[in-house]
């Protein structure tokens, strides 16, 4: 392996995918870079101080344009001070990247993590973004087959950025007959499909110990809003919430304790048609990180990387599946041990894939 010293920035300015940085740290640290964590104050506050991180740089957020381009310009302030010729934008999306392509000129080379790929035919902004950004990431190989209507010319690679803090023992034990099913985020009507989960439970029934956990926070608008549905369900015992954000032991504690991961995306949610060709949910990586089976819709058996890692139910037989999987423990123990030996998910596999991309 061939060691580097060279200089390296991680930007993340506004997006809410600071769940793919950690991974990114340890492919560059394992290569020998000099890892500078540039971050709003925002998302620096829900993470640890990684020790693998030589500088930290935070800026407040923006306000308005005027604000959006004083970060950028301290931005390029910061790359030019410290002699970094390559950077990685985590979130390669919106105006303040607009604006950071713009005015970046010749001597920075960016990567972008793109997280909606259709923006690359759809968006303006993000046609202005690719003069200046002509490699992206995306984060799963079903994502990379579905760019039929990109740019030939720009290079597109996937990876996974499935590796995660080292946590201890759950924090909470469950009990020997709680089934626990995690449904990660902050509660988001656009992204999944809260109505079909309760729905069901009303027409299917739900058995004694099966508890979902709402692992994000509930207390905007479509998490008061589920809250109230819950309620009115009677079903208080059966779900697990939170107020606000979780500290990364509780988090990482209570997806260990769970049987199944349930991102909750059917035809019924607004961004499906997205998320079934043109992007991913946080979900994902955490259970392939974790190695916890998701229950999946059907529809999304089509790729290879889901039907390793999932089990599938049929419209309106989403509550079904979860009581018929309540008492399946050697089936999802053998779906976990066929998760961890994946390919896909092998570290030093994908440090390479995206170093090298860097590199290109």
């Amino acid at each position: 392996m061939r060691m580097e010293s060279e200089n390296i920035a991680l930007i993340e300015l506004g997006g809410s995918h600071d769940e793919c940085l950690y991974s990114q740290v340890l492919f560059l640290k394992k290569y020998g870079y000099r890892i500078h964590l540039l971050l709003l104050e925002d998302h620096l506050a829900r993470l640890d101080a990684w020790s693998e991180v030589d500088n930290w740089q935070t800026w407040p957020s923006p306000a308005g344009m005027i604000g959006e381009w004083k970060l950028v310009f301290r931005v390029l302030k910061f790359l030019r001070q410290n002699n970094i010729r390559k950077a990685v934008i985590n979130t390669a999306e919106g105006n303040i990247i607009r604006k950071l392509s713009i005015v970046s000129g010749k001597n920075i080379e960016f990567t972008g993590i793109l997280h909606l790929v259709r923006k690359l035919w759809t968006s303006g902004t993000q046609r202005i973004i690719s003069r200046k950004i002509r490699k992206y990431l995306v984060l799963a190989d079903f994502i990379a087959e579905n760019l039929e209507k990109a740019d030939p010319t720009l290079n597109i690679e996937c990876f996974y950025p499935v590796f995660f803090p080292k946590t201890g023992p759950p924090s909470h034990e469950k009990k020997d007959r709680d089934f626990l099913v995690c449904v990660p985020g902050a509660v988001d009507y656009a992204r999944r499909d809260y109505n079909a989960l309760i729905d069901e439970i009303g027409s299917s029934g739900i058995s004694p110990g099966i508890r979902f956990i709402l692992l994000g926070r509930t207390t905007g608008p479509d998490g008061k809003r589920l809250i109230t549905r819950i309620r009115e369900n009677g079903l208080e015992k059966h779900f697990i919430s939170f107020k606000g954000f979780l500290d990364h032991e509780l988090f990482y504690g209570h997806i260990l304790n769970s049987s199944l991961i349930l991102p909750l995306i059917t035809p019924g949610s607004p961004d499906y048609n997205d998320y079934l060709r043109y992007k991913i949910t946080g979900s994902y990586n955490l259970a392939w990180g974790f190695q916890i089976p998701m229950l999946m819709h059907e529809s999304f058996k089509e790729y290879r990387i889901f039907r390793q890692t999932s089990v599938f139910y049929r419209s309106g037989e989403m509550m079904q599946a979860i009581k018929a999987l309540a008492g399946e423990d050697e089936k999802l123990a053998e779906l976990r041990k066929g998760i961890s030996e994946l390919r896909d998910f092998d570290f030093d596999a994908q440090a390479e894939r995206y170093v090298n991309f860097l590199r290109l």
